[in-house]
């Protein structure tokens, strides 16, 4: 067994392994993303469960498949990477990143209410995606049976592919239209009223 490559392995591992703060599981915390594994995991889980019982048949899988390690070295590389692992640290200058995503996002949603168009007198809705919904009277927002349309969109067009941070802009943008729509129908009630 080689232990400087495996050494090597785990390094690149590490490298390869992100530790953000963002919008995960409906609140802002820390997250792990790892090489190996398309979801991210919540940090404060590798403070309770040693790394192998949470990730293991991957992280194994992708030892194997990507570096060619047999059980032996994958054993060695485990434990020398739950070590790494738990020595990760959050940074203290993360909330710069943290305002700058957030403000990237709302960004995103002020951009998508901007093109967006509210006809008001027919009680039409243009999404910037194309769709047209009628919203009658209504102090909530229709946008379809599902947002598919509105996430392959905001997608597309600005590159999120987070579920948390999906989930934030369709949540913001839906409170800031249905905002719109009821100041509409306030105002309305409030001039012929």
């Amino acid at each position: 067994m080689d232990n400087k490559f495996l050494d090597k392995v785990v390094g690149q591992i590490m490298f390869e392994t992100e530790l953000k703060y963002g919008f995960f599981n409906g609140r802002e915390q820390w997250y792990i993303k790892f090489p190996f594994n398309d979801l991210p995991w919540e940090y404060d889980i590798f403070k309770h469960y040693s790394f192998h019982i949470v990730v293991g048949n991957e992280f194994s899988k992708h030892c194997r498949n990507i570096y060619g390690l047999n059980n032996d070295e994958i054993n060695y590389v485990v434990k020398e990477f739950g070590k790494k692992l738990k020595d990760l640290k959050p940074s203290t200058t993360i909330n710069e990143n943290i305002d700058k995503q957030k403000q990237f996002l709302n960004n995103i949603v002020d951009q998508i209410v901007f093109e967006t168009e509210i006809d008001y007198d027919n009680d039409i809705i243009t999404f910037p995606y194309g769709e047209e919904i009628e919203q009658r009277h209504s102090r909530e927002l229709y946008m379809g049976d599902n947002h598919s349309e509105f996430i392959k969109h905001v997608m597309n067009i600005y590159g999120i592919t987070l579920r948390e941070e999906m989930e934030y802009v369709l949540s913001v943008y839906m409170q800031t239209i249905k905002q719109k729509l009821i100041s509409n129908i306030d105002n309305k009630l409030y001039n012929n009223g």
